[in-house]
């Protein structure tokens, strides 16, 4: 099942970059963001143009009855990104901390600039292999991943206005 999001940030992307690992910024939407219980930078690593970065989410997520049956507490889940930093364009795959081989998900993410602005799309698809509830639960995980991702980037955007304005 595919989904889709966009957020039109106020600062280009290198600037948003230099906030993906910061630990205040990260402290910020995991303090702020009503789904994320806990946020981790696991690896950050430039190698050239190339920026790999995996990021463990924890997630406070209500979930339907039949999902959480099959699921059980799923709460975790790491984010592989690796972006390319000269064409602002790049790949995330999204790794559940359970049922793994069952639960496939990822996306093509870029940053173009619009007027003042820079918008960041998310295209990404999730598959799930169980028989009878697997529609049910690429549903949830993409309309979750959609929703989670535009209050991660308005928050992040938010934090970088602040700590820019200070400075």
């Amino acid at each position: 099942m595919e989904f889709r999001s966009s957020f039109a940030f106020d600062h280009p992307p290198e600037v948003i970059r230099e906030y993906l690992t910061d630990p205040e910024a990260i402290a910020y939407i995991a303090k702020n963001h009503p789904e994320i219980s806990a946020l981790e930078v696991v690896r950050s690593q430039q190698d050239g143009d190339k920026l790999f970065l995996d990021l463990k989410y924890t997630m406070d997520v209500p979930m339907p009855g039949p999902v959480k049956k099959i699921l059980g507490e799923l709460n975790s889940f790491l984010v592989e990104l690796i972006l390319d930093t000269r064409n602002n364009q790049g790949t995330m795959e999204f790794t559940p901390a359970r049922m793994a081989g069952k639960i496939k998900a990822g996306g093509r993410i870029r940053f173009e600039p619009r007027g003042d602005k820079w918008v960041q799309s998310l295209d990404g698809d999730v598959s799930v292999s169980i028989f009878a509830v697997g529609k049910l639960i690429e549903k949830f995980f993409a309309d979750n991943f959609q929703r989670s991702f535009e209050v991660e980037s308005r928050l992040r955007n938010e934090y970088i206005n602040r700590v820019r304005k200070k400075a």
